[in-house]
């Protein structure tokens, strides 16, 4: 094709003949993409070919319009390219209707338009796009055009890096990438993800070609939520830098304001010219702060507060940062700009330091991609203290306070240092300090049945959690503050109305951020129509937000998850009565995240604790119906609700105080006076229980002592009657309070079942002490009775748990707790241990002989 002579829309643009190079590409079926649902338009050829000797790049595309709706996308025709290094010759363009084609590329219908799409970012690269808009388009209409891009960024000093798709959300009936080298310039390959192809390899006379191609590529679905390393489209990573430590070469040049190496002390800063402002700034520094994590901290507030982030990103711009006096002077810059500042400024006051590359999304797998400097994305700054201590900050980051290790980047994975003679990324270590964590405490104050409930909530923020919360709270009003928060306690409380404005309070010292929220709910009680009483819900939000089930829970994907997070929710309500509270104490570990909840009732205040942390930033494929199910089961016990079945009681039951529990008083007598009679038969031989008393006892010197083994259960045995009796005096109000007895019988679903419950627990625990009381007497007294009366401590609390956790989930609807749980595992742990000893041991026989 003759070049055509036309006006130029820009200097570096014009039409070109197909390049010599070039491959044609085979004709594609139009059948194999046609009937695809949903598609508007078809693509029959997506053809890219890559001279890497030349710099040059071809690509062809013919689509098809199947559809109204795809005559907007196909009307487009679009070339992005940088006119600080690139041109772009145009090689035909033509729309074949009825099998006929027509010529459609004139340079004058193209318009050159600068869009900067990450303007929002305050990034700007000054790449151009020529648009072309197509008229007389119509359905069945096929659209073919080809062009090529010519030059590299010169950033890469000449070498070649890239990446390209395999894989797209729509079906490609022909597809083919080629890349063309030389045998002095091999190119290394890494897929990423699923690819349908292989690719092939030809060497005729020192050139060397790489093709992948294929026929009748199917459309990938995506099942969304996926990790962002995560290659929903694969694709392939061409790059001819062998290791990361060529990356960390070509870097070096980038990032050469090297000019006061490391040292101890500031001398070799001090021998700088004086009219420099970056030392200047650093000498300032150094005098205003004696310490170096005071200096550190001084110059990173500096780059982060006093330079705003702004990206001038022009041809090498895209990787090759300022200088850092200009960067100073202008008082802004992007990462790459902050990073080489911060570290200037550190050189100069004799802090070890350097710039890294990071990449955001893909850093947790940084180390399966192919070493390039387009796995990056993002660069921070390395630090490490005289003391050896490393920190990982981030000059683009703002609002940061407290102390250096506050200050510490997020865990990005891997980063790759720039510094001479280093030949791989280094994993990133965060400190504690730093993880992000949230506690919630919402109070509510309930005075009556019958009138609104008042609800403090108090948030504090710490670590990586602080620094958000605080830019979020200054970027807004009072009012915007006061609206946003009442409408996310609105989701849980709809009636609820603020009675103060909400408040916040900053420690820049500890890196605390603090709100306080005040509300009156008129309807806290709301009217339960089943049984005339009333009913209050309480639920922890934000953990619910955290726990909720994935919205593709059958996928083929793994599931991203947040992390780190660490939220804690506690729920006081300050009830006008006592009320029937039965204690839990739950957890679900997994791999992937923690959650404890607990309940109990201290006389008339009831308190819910919850914390959910995450332990996985994502969830394997193969592992995602096992962690929805854990959701679920979450989900199922997280709320709480309180029942009153008859408000009238409510004023007698408060003026009332406490009044004792008859029924599980006496059962606790009864226990004791046979276990004290029991007791006593023990200390008063001859007994007319025959079968607990031991024949006379030899003579000391033919009683062995006790030792070995033994004194492990002889500690146990000391310790033994205190627990029960612990569990008794803690769970008092619970157990004893009549109050709550008579509470537990007029609002629990469940009443009479659990008053049984607590008869019986009282029963067991009180039977418990008496048993382990008489176990101590016969142990120390050496009897021959005591290995008996201690496998029957043993078995007794395991039978009793078993019992209590059974009775309490079939008949009082009291679900399994983690302390029950590991109650059981202790007990039968105890049984397997210890009842064999006992039965068989020599010392045992030969120890117990009275």
């Amino acid at each position: 094709m003759s070049a055509q002579v036309s006006p130029s829309p820009h200097a570096a643009i014009s039409i070109q003949p197909v390049p010599e190079w070039v491959a044609p590409a085979e004709t594609a079926a139009p059948s194999s993409v046609a009937g695809e649902a949903g598609q508007t338009v078809d693509y029959l050829i997506v053809d890219s070919q890559v001279n890497v000797i030349d710099e040059a790049y071809y690509y062809r595309r013919s689509l098809r319009v199947s559809q109204a709706a795809g005559l907007q996308e196909a009307g487009e025709i679009s070339f992005d390219f940088d006119p600080a290094y690139q041109t772009l010759d145009l090689h035909y363009l033509r729309v074949i209707r009825d099998g006929v084609a027509s010529d459609r590329l004139r340079l004058a219908d193209f318009e050159v338009i600068r869009q900067e799409r990450d303007r929002e970012r305050a990034l700007y690269d000054g790449r151009l796009t020529a648009i072309l808009q197509l008229s007389d388009l119509r359905v069945g209409d096929t659209i073919d055009y080809a062009a090529t891009l010519r030059g590299r960024n010169p950033v890469y000093a000449g070498h070649y890096a890239d990446s390209f798709g395999v894989g797209w959300a729509v079906p490609v009936a022909y597809f083919r990438h080629r890349l063309i080298t030389s045998e002095t310039r091999p190119l290394h390959f890494k897929t990423i993800g699923d690819s349908p192809f292989t690719a092939t390899q030809l060497t005729v006379g020192g050139q060397v070609t790489w093709e992948w191609s294929g026929h009748g590529l199917a459309a990938i679905t995506t099942d969304g939520e996926a990790p962002f390393w995560y290659p929903n489209f694969p694709y392939v990573e061409v790059s001819e830098f062998a290791e990361w430590n060529d990356v960390a070469r070509w870097a070096l040049p980038l990032y050469d304001d090297q000019s006061a190496p490391f040292e101890a002390d500031a001398r070799r800063a001090a021998k700088a010219p004086a009219d420099d402002a970056v030392d200047r700034m650093a000498r300032e520094l150094s005098d205003q702060y004696s310490t170096p994590e005071d200096r550190v901290l001084a110059a990173l507030d500096f780059v982060q507060e006093e330079v705003r982030y702004l990206g001038i990103e022009l041809g090498a711009g895209s990787h090759r940062p300022r200088a850092p006096a200009a960067t100073l002077a202008s008082r802004f810059g992007d990462c790459k700009d902050k990073a080489l500042l911060l570290c200037a400024l550190l050189r100069r006051m004799g802090i070890e330091c350097a710039p890294a590359l990071v990449d955001t999304s893909n850093g947790p797998r940084l180390l399966d991609h192919q070493p390039s400097p387009n796995a990056f994305d993002h660069v921070i700054t390395w630090v490490r203290l005289p003391d050896g201590r490393d920190y990982w900050l981030d000059g683009t980051a703002t609002d940061q306070d407290g102390n250096l290790a506050q200050h510490s980047s997020s865990d990005l994975g891997y980063a790759l240092l720039v510094l001479p003679g280093e030949f791989f990324p280094r994993k990133m270590k965060v400190p504690p300090a730093a993880l992000p964590r949230i506690v919630e405490n919402w109070v509510y104050q309930s005075p009556a049945l019958d009138a609104p409930a008042g609800l403090q909530i108090t948030t504090t923020y710490y670590g990586q959690s602080a620094p958000g919360m605080r830019a979020w709270l200054n970027a807004r009003t009072a009012e915007e503050i006061q609206r946003d928060y009442l409408n996310y306690v609105a989701r849980q409380h709809p009636d609820v109305t603020a009675t103060a404005p909400v408040t916040w309070t900053n420690d820049p010292i500890n890196n605390i951020v603090a709100t306080v929220e005040s509300y009156e709910n008129a309807h806290f009680w709301a009217a339960d129509e089943t049984d005339g009483g009333v009913r209050a819900e309480l639920y922890p939000l934000s953990i619910g937000n955290l726990v909720t089930k994935p919205a593709s829970p059958v996928r083929r994907t793994p599931l991203r998850l947040s992390h780190p997070v660490d939220t804690s929710v506690v729920l006081t309500v300050e009830l006008p009565e006592a009320w029937p509270v039965t204690p839990f104490d739950r957890e679900v570990t997994t791999p992937h995240f923690s959650f404890h909840s607990l309940g109990r009732i201290d006389q008339r205040t009831l308190h819910l604790e919850y914390r959910y942390r995450s332990l996985a930033a994502f969830v394997e494929t193969e592992d995602v119906a096992a962690h929805t199910a854990e959701l679920a089961r979450i989900n199922d016990r997280l709320g709480y609700e309180l029942t009153h079945t008859d408000p009238a009681d409510s004023a007698v039951a408060t003026a009332e105080g406490f009044r004792l529990n008859q029924a599980t008083f006496w059962t606790a007598v009864i226990v004791s006076a046979a276990g004290l009679f029991f007791l006593r038969q023990l200390w008063s031989p001859p007994s007319p229980f025959a079968g607990l008393a031991s024949p006379p006892p030899l003579p000391a010197q033919a009683t062995p002592p006790l030792g070995g083994w033994l004194v492990l259960p002889a500690i146990s045995l000391v310790i033994g009657p205190f627990i029960p009796l612990a569990t008794l005096v803690t769970q008092g109000a619970t157990y004893f309070d009549g109050a709550i007895w008579d509470a537990l019988g007029r609002n629990s679903p469940h009443g009479l079942a659990t008053q049984q419950l607590l008869v019986f627990e009282v029963a067991g625990h009180t039977a418990l002490v008496w048993i382990r009381l008489i176990t101590v007497r016969l142990f120390f007294t050496k009897r021959q009775n005591a290995p008996r009366w201690v496998i029957a401590g043993i078995l007794f609390p395991l039978v009793f748990t078993a019992l209590d956790v059974l009775i309490a989930e079939q008949w009082a609807g009291i679900a399994l707790d983690a302390e029950d749980t590991a109650d059981l595992g202790r007990g039968i742990v105890g049984a397997v241990v210890w009842i064999p000893y006992f039965l068989i041991s020599k010392r045992v026989k030969s120890t117990f002989i009275r």
